[in-house]
């Protein structure tokens, strides 16, 4: 690592700063970094006189040799976010790309993006969690009964040797965690001392709640017993009794000069940090973004609980977190990956880098759209906030709870035969694949092999194996869902744990993970056997998907030697020498070099994985939800009317609308659409006869439609996915408004059904009151869901079938 000039307390300029900082950042690589900070810490834990922040500085001054650490790391950190600036602002420059394309993956610009650069980041930072994983190590994680054996050996106690083994794992990945903080300008050095645990496992809605569950408030309310303690002071108490002594709060400096801390000063933080989580005030809020207030973005305090031990983190995990290690652990994952991956694009500051940038798109213009550039904005800045998890705590928790858990009791019936009607995400699968040259048959038989994970497609290809142990924070579907609900933070804790289960029964969740994997390994296959290829050499489709995640003809070049068994992966980027990334000729600093590199690759299976599992990303729930928060009305009734709808969008959006943008021409783009239709109408097809056989009736026949009904049965074949508007379509509800239609979901279709039911039981309707609850009844029970039993169900129920032209019922008519 170079050794700065500068003595501890000379003045400098800020050309000088920049300058050291730009010498920095061209002299040490990230790995040189990581070196470093183990070797501050390493000489801190040496002293006896002084503890926490004053041993860190004592540290870093004499690991520097007198020189001043401070003054470097914020130069270094200024340096830094130039050159970022300098970068994406390049990219605005050039009109090729906008604002929007920096945000999420858009168009030619998959890589270059504050949502992949999370994605990657968390990928990377979970590596020593999952990294070689048993699955005797991974069971023994994931069962809460093994926390404390756990807790045990991350005390350093007696505990049995699978408990030593995750000890370890858990504490590389909080080296490396706290590391990527720190060259990322996450955290400083100093505020990373006593960093030891994991951060992102608050439950606001238990510490409002005091720490008790729903059953312990239904029983409290049954029994009339009140609460003596409000909940903060509840919090504050139990947690004061399990921070360090020596030193409670990482970040905040509360002893005075005998080093006594002052526990008035304590009380108040603790108290602070409290209202931090309940009201969400240490995020970047709408207000703080729009005011383009930078004071207040820089002053944010990163304050965070200093347990005893392990075990009292745990203790307090237990009641006020997510009350086990394994969620905990996920959701440290998450948060700190996302906080990361956005440093690592958009500097040490994003919002300040996202104002600067939103004036340099101002500057340069805005391309033809249907939305005015003040719509446009408004729509990137709620993207942004997005991005940044402004818009995800609940202002009433008890509110989202009750529309979480209602969104949850009446999908769970749509979601039994949903296996059935995603038959059609093969094509998806068959036309991402297609856009690197991959044949669509080879793909199909791959595809119909590994359904549904089965052992057989693993011993056709063991590398399939191999593959899915490297990426499993994205090929492992369960770890998929519990990072989704973590990610979304879900309110609805019991009807979604009914929803996860039905998931796991109906066997959609080893659907959706033999598809991500299938895909994701036939193009690790695909870019390691043109490995020998140079970059001109290339076949042009492949060529150009290496183009829209941002890579370079050096960059392949030098990835293309580092493959392992067969296998192209985001590993290739951990097996490049310091020399050979000094030595690689890109416009990157070297300090970021590394992690550049392996957002590219990652991105490249990040986003065929999306294209596989159509999760709404940031840029579509901003389109539905208008920035609303959970728990207050507008955003709870924006979030019913949403309810299935995002994914029809993000089907269009994902596959079709992306899908063309990235090919060039008008030939190509034909080509590209009349393969995609060619392998989703079959699929299609099999799908609603395989749905229809369910149910008991045959398909339709063409034969016996009009023109208008034949013209809506093939554009449901052609547009598989499109659920919002083949609803519109549909002839059940051609005599319906069309608002009607479009606002129209199974939440509020209950909602409404329970309170006609009521307004009939007022006026003594018997009659309405009975057809309105079968309605009701119809909202949230399978009587047309599952297979082969729901025309007996429905004949039971003296209910007749909706059948459409030239359509028999075979069997429970």
């Amino acid at each position: 690592m170079a050794k700065q000039k500068v003595n501890k307390g000379q003045p400098i300029s800020r050309k000088d700063c920049l300058e050291i900082g730009a010498e920095a950042l061209a002299s040490f690589t990230n790995d040189e970094l990581h070196d470093y900070v183990n070797q501050i810490y390493a000489k801190a834990a040496t002293y006896t006189d002084v503890r926490c922040q004053e041993a860190i500085k004592r540290a870093m001054d004499e690991v520097n040799k007198g020189k001043s650490a401070d003054l470097f790391n914020q130069c270094r950190l200024a340096a830094s976010n130039i050159a970022s600036y300098d970068l994406l602002n390049s990219k605005i420059q050039s009109k090729k790309f906008t604002l929007r394309n920096l945000l999420v993956s858009r168009g030619k610009n998959q890589a270059d993006n504050i949502r992949q650069s999370q994605q990657a980041a968390k990928g990377y930072i979970s590596k020593p969690v999952f990294d070689g994983i048993t699955e005797e190590e991974q069971a023994f994680l994931i069962n809460k009964n093994n926390d404390k054996d756990i807790y045990n050996a991350l005390n350093k106690k007696a505990a049995s040797p699978l408990a030593k083994k995750i000890a370890e794992r858990v504490e590389n990945y909080r080296q490396l965690r706290n590391a990527e903080s720190i060259r990322t300008g996450v955290l400083s050095i100093e505020n990373t001392s006593d960093y030891k645990y994991l951060d992102h496992m608050h439950d606001r809605t238990a510490i409002i709640n005091g720490g008790r569950t729903l059953a312990q408030r239904a029983k409290d309310l049954l029994n009339r017993v009140k609460q003596t303690v409000d909940a903060k002071t509840k919090w504050v108490e139990y947690v004061l009794q399990r921070l360090d002594p020596e030193n409670p709060i990482n970040g905040a400096f509360l002893a005075d000069k005998n080093g006594v801390i002052d526990q008035t000063k304590l009380r108040q933080v603790v108290e602070d940090i409290f209202d931090n989580i309940t009201t969400n005030k240490n995020k970047v809020t709408t207000q703080s973004l729009v005011a383009n207030n930078r004071e207040a973005i820089a002053n944010k305090k990163r304050l965070r609980l200093n347990f005893k031990d392990w075990n009292a983190w745990g203790e307090y995990n237990n009641i006020y977190g997510h009350q086990a290690l394994f969620p905990s652990l996920m959701g440290d994952i998450m948060g700190s990956g996302s906080q990361i991956g956005a440093a690592d694009l958009f500097g040490s500051s994003p919002a300040s880098m996202y104002m600067d940038l939103a004036e340099a798109q101002r500057k340069v213009g805005y391309k033809k759209s249907i939305l005015s550039p003040d719509l446009w904005n408004h729509h990137n800045d709620i993207t942004f906030l997005n991005l940044m998890g402004a818009n995800q705590t609940a202002v009433s928790p008890g509110l989202a709870a009750f529309r979480a858990n209602l969104t949850a009791l009446t999908s769970t019936k749509n979601l039994i035969l949903l296996p059935l009607r995603s038959l059609n995400d093969l094509a998806t699968g068959m036309s991402y694949l297609g856009r690197i040259g991959h044949n669509e048959f080879r793909t199909m038989g791959t595809m119909l092999a590994n359904l549904f994970n089965n052992p057989i497609g693993k011993e056709l290809d063991p590398s399939r194996v191999a593959f899915a142990k490297k990426m499993k924070l994205m090929c492992d579907s369960h770890l998929g869902y519990i990072a989704k609900a973590l990610d979304a933070q879900t309110f609805g804790t019991y009807m979604n744990r009914l929803s996860s289960k039905v998931f796991n029964l109906n066997f959609m969740e080893p659907f959706d993970g033999g598809n991500k994997v299938s895909v994701m390994h036939l193009m690790s296959k695909d870019f390691a056997e043109a490995s020998h290829l140079s970059w001109v050499g290339l076949p042009d489709k492949m060529r150009s998907m290496l183009e829209n995640h941002n890579m370079t003809e050096d960059e392949w070049n030098l990835l293309r030697a580092k493959n392992d068994s067969g296998l192209f992966t985001p590993d290739n980027v951990d097996r490049i020498s310091n020399d050979e990334l000094r030595n690689l000729n890109n416009n990157v600093p070297l300090l970021n070099r590394r992690s550049d590199l392996y957002r590219k690759v990652y991105s490249i299976f990040s986003v065929g994985s999306e294209n596989m599992q159509l999760n709404p990303d940031e840029f579509i729930k901003a389109l539905f939800l208008q920035g609303t928060k959970p728990g207050t009305i507008s955003g709870e009734f924006l979030r019913m009317v949403s309810q299935f709808k995002m994914y029809p969008i993000t089907y269009f959006d994902r596959v079709w609308h992306q899908g063309l943008s990235q090919v060039d021409g008008m030939y190509p783009k034909l080509a590209f659409a009349i393969r995609t239709l060619a392998a989703t109408m079959p699929l299609s097809y099999l799908s609603v006869w395989m749905d229809n056989a369910s149910k008991g009736k045959t398909m339709p026949d063409p034969s016996q439609m009009t023109f208008q009904e034949k013209e809506k049965y093939y554009i449901s074949l052609a547009a598989a996915g499109a659920g919002m508007f083949l609803g519109l379509m549909d002839e059940r509800n051609e005599n319906k408004a069309l608002w009607y239609s479009l606002l129209r979901s199974p939440s509020l279709d209950f909602i409404g059904d329970s309170l006609s039911t009521v307004a009939a039981s007022v006026g003594l309707n018997e009659k309405k009151v009975n057809s309105e609850l079968k309605n009701v009844g119809k909202d949230i029970a399978p009587v047309d869901t599952i297979p082969f039993a729901s025309p007996f169900i429905r004949k039971m129920l003296q209910q007749k079938p909706y059948l459409s032209s030239g359509q028999q019922q075979i069997y429970g008519a």
